[in-house]
């Protein structure tokens, strides 16, 4: 009303100040109001951090992430530092952010140093974020954790919660609305969430396709294809890790002139590699190994110290074990600790490995020379024995000790373990050179010789025969110096390397001759008739060998004359006198049978040669007798090449004999063991 003060008893209904929403002015009021209106709109928190530009190799991740979305409130994502695991996580909230709408939280929940964030002091930034006004966020973690599920339970929130160091610190931070997700980063297995159903998604090194592609979305991937083999090997250098290869990109970029060969150039040498890939401290591969070193048990540090020793990338628990001293369940507890911080992988049940750039960083933590000698000489006396047991095995006739009891292995077991460590005997026995253990690499190799006759691997035989040619030649040793000419002259032989092979069987017998060693002489003649029956030369080879037979028989070495006759049998099977190869061939497989302990690999050998000469003589029936007995044995001894060679000979016998299927048998079988590990390389 105009012009009209208030009534007498009546209430001052006067407003000043700003009103938002709706006013009721009233003279009095009796009973209860109640207000309806809008409540001030607030937008849903949204804290992702920046996905990265370039994210390549991670399909699997993204497609097992997808499936997990609304089937799981929990997602660990688990890798070593440096992986990738949160970019990884960014990118994909991002793309399903919208099945949020209550908001997407994020929380760093370990400092720059390493130490763990209180769970509190994330709950008091999440209660922030979604609305609660700061003079309202209770003081305790338990208010603060019932406050953040009031908070969270009507619409669903994402929260990406990134280096989580326990299952107890993340708990507290997952969201309570159905529809709700938690995605958590990690190094460590974080048992106690998965065990309350959290799903787990493995992030490892990137592939090989996988890491070109990153490295080319930060340099184009014409610049990469045009450098293909550079960028290969930048790739591998770096272990297939972002972070390793973002930096190894940034400094590409740094400098227009810079060239990806001259990255993998620097990146050679493995003792620079970590400082190369680090600057500044959140961008540092090697800042990165050292948290995750520092956080170890005591005993796994030394395991992982002695691992940084090892040459070679596969490590059997009880190899470590033989290092550090401790027991095999120790060690074996020690490297599954290095499992969990994701320093290492179990490959196989009992045989761990390093991560490539692990390795490097394990290689340089500091360690006393006395330490690193006493570890070295650990580390080749384990193989050493090792590698020596397995032999026996492989070709027992040739064992210098006591036969092993029956129940330490068969020669396929013993064949396999020596498969599965090949790509480390010569890291191993460079170890071994580099400490002035030169018998030990005499020793290993002598041991190994039966390994590469079954097995063929003559690439890494060239290797192991030249590191102990230069351990035979530090010692003087004669014997070791011939034998592994010989052994070497062969394997260059089979690798069609004829004029190297020649080089050795010359320097061979001018050695032996200067010494007067009629043993080395001996031999030396064997290492020619080996080279010419190689080169074709039968005659020849035949008359090489011949007098090699003729010394022999004067020096007691009833293996070694018999072997002679196997090679002799062999050469003059490819002649027009089969007699006379048939005759050596019985003789030798008499011998072989005859000795201490047999030589049953070599008698197969014999009966295979003589399978396939009575087989050509038409006499079927002897000659599948002959080839059945060798399959049998060659088979029980792991020699594929000379198991695919019996079949196929029994290919040619079962059509001769009228059995079309057994003829196709065989043959499919011999075709499927020539493509197996003993093939030639």
């Amino acid at each position: 009303m105009t012009g009209a003060g208030p009534r007498s008893g009546s209430s001052d209904n006067r407003m000043s100040g700003t009103v938002n929403g709706s006013l009721l002015q009233a003279a009095e009021i009796h009973g209860d109001v109640y207000l309806a209106g809008s409540a001030p709109s607030r937008t849903p928190p949204y804290q992702l951090p920046r996905p990265p530009r370039h994210l390549a190799g991670r399909e699997r991740e993204l497609g097992e992430l997808d499936a997990l979305l609304g089937a799981v409130d929990a997602v660990v994502l688990r890798g070593p530092g440096g992986v990738g695991r949160s970019a990884l996580a960014a990118s994909w909230l991002r793309a399903v952010s919208g099945r949020f709408p209550g908001g997407v939280l994020h929380a760093e929940l370990t400092h720059p140093g390493g130490e763990p964030l209180p769970a509190e002091d994330v709950l008091g930034r999440f209660l922030r974020a979604l609305g609660v006004p700061a003079d309202e966020v209770p003081a305790t973690l338990a208010e603060r954790t019932a406050l953040f599920r009031s908070a969270t339970a009507v619409e669903p929130v994402a929260v990406l919660l990134d280096d989580a160091v326990s299952a107890a610190q993340v708990r507290v931070l997952l969201p309570a609305a159905p529809g709700s997700l938690a995605v958590v980063t990690t190094s460590q297995p974080l048992l106690g969430l998965v065990a309350s159903g959290a799903a787990v998604v493995a992030v490892g090194p990137l592939a090989d396709a996988g890491a070109l592609e990153l490295l080319g979305g930060h340099l184009g991937a014409e610049r990469v294809a045009a450098e293909r083999g550079a960028a290969e090997e930048v790739v591998a250098l770096c272990g297939g890790l972002p972070i390793a290869l973002c930096v190894a990109a940034a400094l590409i970029r740094a400098r227009a002139r810079r060239t990806i060969a001259w990255m993998a150039e620097r990146l050679r040498d493995a003792r620079d590699r970590l400082d190369v890939l680090s600057g500044e401290d959140d961008c540092s591969v090697r800042a990165t190994f050292d948290l995750a070193y520092r956080d170890l048990p005591d005993r796994a540090k030394a395991v992982y110290r002695v691992l940084g020793v090892h040459p070679g990338s596969l490590v059997p628990a009880e190899l470590a074990a033989a290092a550090v001293d401790l027991p095999v369940e120790d060690v074996a507890e020690a490297l599954d600790d290095l499992v969990e911080a994701c320093l290492a992988d179990e490959v196989d049940r009992g045989w761990y490995q390093l991560h490539g750039l692990a390795h490097v960083h394990a290689s340089s933590v500091p360690t006393e020379d006395a330490e690193r000698a006493r570890i070295a000489r650990a580390l080749v006396d384990w193989y050493r024995s090792a590698v020596r047991r397995a032999g026996d095995l492989v070709l027992p006739a040739r064992r210098r000790g006591p036969p092993p009891p029956r129940a330490a292995g068969d020669p396929a077991g013993a064949l396999d373990w020596l498969d599965r460590v090949r790509g480390d005997l010569g890291p191993v026995l460079r170890l071994a050179l580099a400490h002035g253990l030169h018998h030990h690499v005499i020793d290993m190799c002598d041991a190994l010789k039966g390994f590469f006759v079954v097995r063929k691997h003559y690439v890494e035989a060239v290797e192991v025969y030249e590191l102990t040619l230069a351990a035979a030649l530090a010692t003087g040793d004669l014997a070791a110096e011939i034998g592994v000419r010989r052994r070497l002259a062969r394997a260059f032989s089979r690798l069609g390397r004829a004029a190297d092979a020649e080089g050795q069987v010359r320097a061979m017998v001018a050695s032996a001759q200067a010494h007067g060693d009629r043993r080395a002489v001996a031999k030396a003649h064997e290492g020619l008739g080996l080279l010419y029956r190689d080169q074709g030369r039968t005659a020849a080879a035949v008359e090489q060998l011949e007098i090699s037979l003729a010394m022999v028989r004067t020096q007691d070495r009833p293996r070694g004359e018999a072997l002679l006759l196997l090679e002799l049998g062999i050469v003059l099977a490819g002649t027009d006198d089969v007699d006379a190869a048939l005759e050596r061939l019985a003789a030798a497989r008499t011998a072989l049978v005859a000795l201490a302990t047999p030589d049953e690999y070599n008698a197969a050998r014999a009966d295979l040669a003589e399978g396939r000469v009575r087989l050509g003589r038409g006499e079927v029936e002897r000659a599948g007798v002959l080839l059945h007995r060798a399959l049998a044995a060659l088979t029980a001894h792991g020699a594929t090449r000379e198991a695919a060679g019996a079949h196929l000979a029994l290919a040619d016998w079962a059509t001769r004999a009228a059995d079309p299927d057994a003829a196709r048998w065989h043959a499919g079988m011999g075709a499927d063991l020539l493509g197996g590990p003993g093939r030639d390389r």
